[in-house]
């Protein structure tokens, strides 16, 4: 019989779990990468307020991750770091 290590709820890293989620991971991606459902995520995130805080702050920069990557590619192609028919 093959045993599933899980890794401990008490162990995930908040700063990390909430870079996953800036990073437009899902709850359901983070749970895979931890061996969780994404159900235990959403508990650890709602764990006390200060978790709660820090995910609604990460949500919140999620939505300017889009932006951000334009905004490199409008540099990169101001610097001629990149050909305009790429962009």
């Amino acid at each position: 019989m093959e045993v599933t290590k899980r890794y401990p709820v008490e162990l995930l890293d908040l700063d990390e779990v909430c870079e996953m989620i800036t990073d437009g991971c899902s709850l359901a991606q983070i749970g895979v990468k931890f061996d969780r459902s994404r159900n235990v995520i959403w508990k650890f995130l709602h764990k006390n307020e200060g978790h709660r805080q820090a995910y609604l702050a990460a949500l919140q920069e999620r939505g300017f991750h889009p932006a951000n990557m334009i905004e490199r590619l409008v540099l990169k192609l101001e610097n001629g770091e990149m050909r305009p028919d790429v962009a």
